[in-house]
């Protein structure tokens, strides 16, 4: 990810060494609990890099390899 020139390293091994394995954990997790995910569910598993401060005027673009790129303005 980039936020203006400023260039944020980020891995999907970030997210518990891997994203699906991080959605496993918030499975198992709810069974314990009684609960379950359901089908619909929205499910975010982590972030891939490390939070970093944004401010107004700020560009930010994320490219995700095949799944394209997207970009937010701060405003």
């Amino acid at each position: 990810m980039t936020i203006g020139s400023r260039t944020v390293p980020g891995s999907a091994s970030a997210v518990m060494g891997d994203p699906a394995e991080a959605v496993a954990w918030l499975a198992r997790h709810l069974l314990r609990g009684g609960r379950r995910l359901e089908a619909g569910d929205i499910v975010l598993s982590g972030t891939l890099c490390t939070p970093t401060a944004i401010g107004t005027g700020d560009r930010l673009v994320a490219d995700l390899g095949e799944l394209g790129r997207i970009a937010l303005d701060v405003n």
